[in-house]
Formats: C-alpha cells, sequence, structure tokens
C-alpha cells in the first residue's frame, strides 16, 4: 500500500511503475480509474436504519397534517403521532443489527447511515418515553 500512495506501484499488478509514467497514465489516473469502476454492496439494515431516523425527525412535520386529517377524531390523531415516535426504537433495533452486519464484512457501505439511526434512535427514545409518561399521566388521573 505504501509503494503505492508513493507513486511506484502498479494499483492492478503490484509491479514497479518506473516505466509508467512514459507510456501515459499517471498513478493518479489508475487508480482513480480502478476506484469508480467498483462498486461497494450496500447494508440494508443500514441504510433502514438511517430511514428510519429521517422518518423519526418528520414526525413533527407530519403532525399538522394527521391533526387536520383526524377532525373530530382527536385521540386517532394523537395515537398516529405516538405510533409514529416508534420509528425511534426501529432506528436503534436496525442500527445494533447494522453494527453486527458491518461487522461480519466490512465491505458493506452503510457505516453513517447506521450511526445517524443509531443516534436519533437514542434521542428518540428518550423522547418517547417521555411522551410515554405524560400519556399515562393524562390518561390515569391521580
Amino acid at each position: 500500500m505504501e509503494l503505492l500512495i508513493q507513486g511506484r506501484a502498479c494499483p492492478a499488478c503490484g509491479t514497479s511503475t518506473a516505466g509508467a509514467r512514459e507510456g501515459g497514465a499517471s498513478i493518479e489516473a489508475r487508480v482513480s480509474g480502478s476506484l469508480r469502476g467498483s462498486t461497494r454492496e450496500r447494508s440494508a439494515l443500514a441504510y433502514g436504519a438511517g430511514f428510519a431516523g429521517v422518518l423519526y425527525l418528520f414526525r413533527y412535520s407530519l403532525a399538522p397534517l394527521a391533526l387536520s386529517l383526524a377532525g373530530p377524531h382527536l385521540g386517532a390523531a394523537v395515537g398516529l403521532i405516538f405510533v409514529w415516535g416508534l420509528l425511534a426504537p426501529a432506528a436503534l433495533a436496525l442500527s445494533f443489527a447494522a453494527g453486527a452486519s458491518l461487522d461480519r464484512s466490512p465491505g458493506k457501505s452503510g457505516v453513517l447511515p447506521a450511526l445517524f439511526g443509531f443516534v436519533v434512535g437514542w434521542h428518540g427514545m428518550a423522547v418517547w418515553l417521555t411522551e410515554l409518561g405524560e400519556l399515562l399521566n393524562y390518561l390515569i388521573p391521580r
């Protein structure tokens, strides 16, 4: 790898590139060409965790829509918003599963979406448990 970075080895075959610069293509062009040609497999669990985190963050934007469509059934709208909050535990669970999957096969991409799902999942779990406590206090008067 050190020889490849310093430009003294060919990325395809590992031979010396002393005469390669006279042939036209530089080592940087060959490395970038070989990187563009290879695609990495995506981890579905990691991207699922990221999408669940994004949907959880958008639930506050969709809340007025749920309240306006519910009309006289306010309880149904509040229940729907509470169910949307379950996307946070889903993002957290998917991020843990994605972490295990990415650990077994490091060639897959999706570390950042899994990390995003992990962070949003932990934050969302705290918010969701707080909302659950408030809802239970409202439903069960003392």
